[in-house]
């Protein structure tokens, strides 16, 4: 369990989605419906960003302050503020329930 990091199951969690929704992704993109692979990809380059800021993953929330809207692609329509909060609290609590520095 030492060698378990926040970023490593960050990204295991990135490329478990990736190939747990594949054939869904294929069959709409068969279809001509892109927005599953694009609403994937963006949650992957939010998780690989939140990755990359480490501790200061906060900083995520003021950057998404001045931009407006919602999310269509959410099955509950979040503005990008409230997204941006719900991403930085699991962060801080995975990294509370492992203990990590």
């Amino acid at each position: 369990m030492q060698n378990l990091t926040i970023q490593k199951l960050c990204i295991g969690l990135v490329v478990l989605a990736f190939f747990g929704a594949a054939p869904w992704i294929t069959a709409e993109l068969l279809e001509g419906n892109s927005v599953p692979l694009l609403a994937l990809g963006s949650i992957a380059v939010t998780l690989l960003f939140v990755y990359g800021l480490g501790d200061r993953c906060w900083l995520l929330i003021p950057f998404c302050l001045p931009v407006e809207g919602n999310l269509n692609f959410l099955p509950l329509t979040f503005s990008l503020q409230e997204t941006a909060i719900m991403v930085v609290f699991c962060y801080l609590l995975l990294k509370m329930i492992f203990g990590l520095e």
